[in-house]
C-alpha cells in the first residue's frame, strides 16, 4: 500500500510552524529586545538605526560622519543599506525588526529549499526533510549569537539561485534567467559578498558539470542551454545590485583588503578534526599535548544525526546522476573549507579568480551544508521508496555501516577514561547536552534505523517519523543559540564613562573613545563622532596614515582597524591634532580608571589656510608632516598641483573667519570671510565623489596632509556647499533601476498570460 504524502500547503505550513517554534522568544518578547550578540550589537543594530535616521530625515545613508574622520557608507556592503526588504526597518522599532528579519529570511530559506528538493522528482515529505536540515543547520542557526546577520540573510538565498537556474535549463525559457538573476542581486544586496561569491562559484561548477553529464553532442546547442543561463544570471544580478556594488568596488580599490596573499585567504581553516562536530556539535576538542580545538561558530558543520545517515543512505543507493554531481559539490566545498590542511587549497588559491579577497574560507560550508541537506532529502525519499517496493532488505550492508560508525566514534572519543570522566561530570552537573543529547540522538536515529529495515513499524507511519526525528534533532540542538538581550542593557554607557562625557560642550569637533569604553560603532547610536570605529573594508591611506603619524599599529589586524591606546604613550598624536579631536579618552595600565584628555586647542573641523605646497610623493608629505616647523594652521600640504598660482608665503598671516552653517550626513555649509585668496581646509577624509562650490560655481577638492579635502577659495565673504554625490552611486542606482523594472516587466507579462486560463 502507497503511503501518503504530505501537500504542498501542509509542507510549507509545517516549515512555518517549526520556525516559529524555534523564534518563539524572538517573536514575541518586547520590542526592545534583540536576538542575538556581538556583531547584532557592536555593528548591524548600528547600522540599521544610522540608515532608517537617514532615510526618516530625507537623506540618502552615502556617508557616514560617525567613524573614522568620516568614511564611505554606501560602500559598506555588510550595511546592506539599499536592500528591499529591509523597508521594514522603517515602520518598526531596529530590535523588533531585526528579530522579524531573521525569521523571515530563515522561513524563507526553507521555502526555496522545498522547491528546489522538488524537482528531483521525490515526494514532498523527502522534500520537507531537506528543507527543515538546510533551514536549521548549524552554518545558520550556530551563527546567530554571534550575530551575523548579513552572512545568515545572504545565505538563505542559495537554493533560489540554483532552483532558477535549473528551471531555466530544463524549460530553456528566458524568464527564468531573469528571475534567477534577481536572485542573485538579491542576495548581493542581502549584505555579505562572500557568501554571494561562493554561489557564483558553485553555480558555475554545477552548470560546467551539467554541460559535461548532459552532452548530447551539439556542443553549441549545450553551451547554450547549460552555460550560458549561468553567466546571464550573474550578469543580471550584478546589474540588480549594482546600487551596492558600484561603490563597494571604488571602495575595494582604495583599501587594505584589496587582494590578499595566501597566508591572509587560509587564515580560519576548518581543521579536519572539527568534522566531529557532525556527530557532537557543542563539543571542544581539547586533549593535553595532542589538540585543542574550543567550540567555534564559523566552523560548526551540524546538519543532524539522522541526516547523516539519509546522506550515506542516499550516496550508496545513488540511481541519479543528481546524486553524484550533489554529493561531489559537498566534497568540493569540504576540501575547500579545509583551507591550508590540504594541498589542494593552494592550487585552488591560484586557479580561482576573486579567492584572495576573502579570508576564512571555512565560510564555504554553506554549500557543503545546502549540498547534504540536498542529499539527505533524496536519501529520505529512496528510503520512503524502498520501504514501499520491499526492497530495502537487498542493502542492510548501509545501516550495518552506520552502526559500526557510531561505535567506533564513540570509541574513539572516549578513549581517554580521564577526559571522558571529567566531560560526563560536567555534563551530569550543567545538564547543557553536549554529550547526553547527541547519544540520545543517535541511539534513537539507530533504533529506528533498523525498525525500518526490519519492517517492525507501518509505512504510514514512517513518514511522519522521519520529519518528526529531524525536526526535534535540529530544533533541540539549535535550541541553545537563541539568545534574547535586552538592547537597553547592552546600550547603557558604563557610569564611569558616561561621568565623563555628559558634560562636554556642543561643537563640530570628534572624540576619541576606546573600545573598552564604548564599542567602536556606538557613536552611531549616540550620535558621537567617534575617530575609532570598525569597518571590514578600511581605507588603506587612513590606516597607513595612523600608523606612520603614531609609529602604532591598529588595536587589531589592518582590515578590521582600530586605534590602539598606545598611541597616547607621548601625549597627543599629531593625527588627532589635525583630525578635530577635542576629547581623548584612554585607560591606565589596569584598563579601570579612564582618564579624559582635552584637547585645549582642537583643530578646527573647517579652517582658512593662506599657503599651500606641492609635494606629489605620499611618502614626502608623511615626512613634511612630521617635520617640526610644520604648522597646520598654516600651509597645506597638496599631492597635485592646483590650476591656480598658489600664493606666496608671507609671515604676515591674513586674516579669515569661517563658520559652518549647516552639517548633514552627505553636505557641509560654510560661510567664511577671509582678506585674501586662500584654502579652506576640512578636517574631513579625502574620498572621491565629493564635489563643492563656492557661490554656486564648481571648485575642484584636493588631497591636503595626505588625507584631508581643501578647495581654493577667493577673498572676501563667500558660502561654500560640499556635497557627497558619487558618480557610482548613481550610474549603480541607474542599473538597478532598470534591472528591477525589467523584472516587474517580465512578471506583469506573465500574470497577463496567466489571467486569462484563470478567469475562463
Amino acid at each position: 500500500m502507497r503511503s501518503r504524502d504530505l501537500t504542498n500547503r501542509s509542507a510549507l505550513a509545517t516549515l512555518f510552524v517549526l520556525c516559529s517554534v524555534l523564534f518563539s522568544r524572538a517573536l514575541v518578547c518586547s520590542p526592545e529586545y534583540i536576538l542575538g550578540d556581538l556583531d547584532i550589537i557592536n555593528n548591524f543594530y548600528n547600522y540599521k538605526l544610522f540608515i532608517k535616521e537617514a532615510y526618516m530625515n530625507g537623506h540618502l545613508p552615502l556617508w557616514n560622519p560617525y567613524y573614522f574622520a568620516g568614511h564611505p557608507f554606501a560602500g559598506n556592503c555588510l550595511a546592506a543599506a539599499f536592500y528591499p526588504p529591509d523597508l521594514l526597518f522603517l515602520f518598526l522599532p531596529i530590535a523588533r525588526a531585526i528579530n522579524i528579519s531573521y525569521f523571515i529570511h530563515i522561513f524563507f530559506a526553507g521555502v526555496f529549499m522545498f522547491y528546489w528538493m522538488k524537482l528531483f522528482e521525490v515526494q514532498n515529505t523527502a522534500s520537507l526533510i531537506g528543507s527543515i536540515v538546510f533551514m536549521f543547520c548549524g552554518f545558520i542557526i550556530a551563527r546567530l549569537p554571534g550575530g551575523h546577520f548579513s552572512m545568515i540573510r545572504t545565505a538563505v538565498y542559495l537554493p533560489l539561485i540554483f532552483y532558477t537556474y535549473e528551471c531555466a535549463v530544463r524549460s530553456e525559457k528566458k524568464r527564468w534567467v531573469i528571475f534567477g538573476g534577481f536572485a542573485v542581486g538579491m542576495q548581493i544586496l542581502a549584505g555579505h559578498p562572500q557568501i554571494a561569491y561562493y554561489s557564483i562559484l558553485f553555480l558555475g561548477i554545477y552548470a560546467l558539470c551539467r554541460f559535461a553529464a548532459d552532452s548530447t553532442g551539439k556542443k553549441t546547442r549545450d553551451l547554450i542551454k547549460y552555460v550560458i543561463p549561468m553567466f546571464g544570471m550573474t550578469f543580471t544580478g550584478m546589474t540588480t545590485a549594482a546600487v551596492s556594488l558600484f561603490p563597494l568596488f571604488e571602495m575595494s580599490l582604495s583599501s587594505l583588503r584589496f587582494g590578499g596573499d595566501y597566508e591572509y585567504a587560509s587564515n580560519g581553516s576548518l581543521n579536519p578534526l572539527r568534522l566531529i562536530h557532525l556527530f557532537f556539535p557543542d563539543i571542544s576538542l581539547l586533549w593535553p599535548g595532542v589538540v585543542k580545538l574550543p567550540v567555534n561558530l564559523e566552523l560548526n558543520p551540524y546538519v543532524g544525526i539522522l541526516p547523516l545517515f539519509l546522506i550515506m543512505f542516499s550516496i550508496a543507493s545513488a540511481r541519479r546522476k543528481q546524486t553524484i554531481l550533489i554529493g561531489f559539490l559537498a566534497l568540493l566545498a569540504l576540501l575547500l573549507a579545509f583551507g591550508s590542511y590540504t594541498p589542494l587549497f593552494k592550487t585552488m588559491f591560484s586557479i580561482i579568480p576573486g579567492m584572495r579577497f576573502f579570508r576564512l574560507h571555512s565560510r564555504v560550508l554553506l554549500v557543503f551544508m545546502f549540498s547534504s541537506a540536498t542529499l539527505a532529502g533524496m536519501g529520505a525519499g529512496a528510503l520512503m521508496e524502498m520501504s514501499e517496493h520491499g526492497s530495502l532488505s537487498k542493502r542492510k550492508i548501509i545501516p550495518l555501516v552506520w552502526s559500526f560508525l557510531l561505535l567506533a566514534i564513540i570509541l574513539i572519543l572516549f578513549l581517554n577514561f580521564e577526559i571522558l570522566f571529567k566531560l560526563i561530570y560536567r555534563q551530569m552537573k550543567l545538564l547543557d547536552g553536549t554529550l547526553v543529547l547527541p547519544l540520545i540522538l543517535m541511539s534513537v536515529t539507530t533504533v529506528l534505523i533498523w525498525t525500518i529495515y526490519l519492517k517492525r513499524a507501518p509505512l504510514q507511519g514512517l513518514n511522519i517519523c522521519l520529519v518528526i526525528m529531524v525536526a526535534c534533532d535540529l530544533i533541540l540542538t539549535g535550541w541553545k543559540h537563541i539568545t534574547i538581550l535586552n538592547v537597553s542593557d547592552r546600550y547603557r554607557m558604563p557610569s564611569f564613562v558616561a561621568g565623563k562625557l555628559e558634560n562636554l560642550p556642543l561643537g563640530h569637533y570628534r572624540v576619541y573613545l576606546h573600545e573598552s569604553a564604548l564599542p567602536a560603532n556606538h557613536g552611531m547610536f549616540y550620535h558621537i563622532e567617534n575617530l575609532n570605529g570598525f569597518c571590514p573594508i578600511f581605507l588603506e591611506r587612513t590606516a597607513r596614515f595612523m600608523e606612520e603619524m603614531t609609529g602604532v599599529r591598529p588595536f587589531r589586524d589592518p582590515d578590521d582597524y582600530m586605534i590602539s591606546t598606545k598611541c597616547f604613550m607621548n601625549g597627543l598624536p599629531f593625527p588627532f591634532k589635525i583630525l578635530n579631536v577635542r576629547y581623548s579618552m584612554i585607560f591606565e595600565a589596569d584598563l579601570r580608571k579612564p582618564m579624559l584628555i582635552e584637547n585645549k586647542d582642537p583643530f578646527p573641523r573647517v579652517i582658512w589656510v593662506h599657503h599651500a605646497e606641492v609635494i606629489a610623493a605620499p611618502e614626502e608629505i608623511m615626512m613634511r608632516l612630521r617635520s617640526d616647523d610644520f604648522d597646520p594652521r598654516l600651509i597645506v600640504l597638496l599631492e597635485q598641483a592646483p590650476s591656480r598660482p598658489l600664493a606666496m608665503r608671507t609671515t604676515n598671516v591674513p586674516s579669515a573667519s569661517v563658520q559652518i552653517t549647516d552639517y548633514q550626513i552627505n553636505s557641509i555649509n560654510v560661510v567664511f570671510n577671509a582678506s585674501s585668496d586662500g584654502w579652506l581646509l576640512f578636517s574631513e577624509q579625502f574620498y572621491p565623489g565629493w564635489k563643492a562650490w563656492c557661490d554656486e560655481k564648481s571648485v575642484p577638492i584636493y588631497r591636503a596632509n595626505y588625507i584631508l579635502r581643501a578647495i581654493p577659495v577667493p577673498a572676501g565673504k563667500h558660502k561654500v556647499v560640499m556635497k557627497y554625490c558619487p558618480l557610482s552611486f548613481k550610474a549603480g542606482a541607474a542599473m538597478s533601476l532598470i534591472s528591477l523594472l525589467t523584472f516587474l516587466g517580465m512578471i506583469l507579462k506573465s500574470t497577463s498570460k496567466a489571467l486569462p486560463s484563470v478567469l475562463h
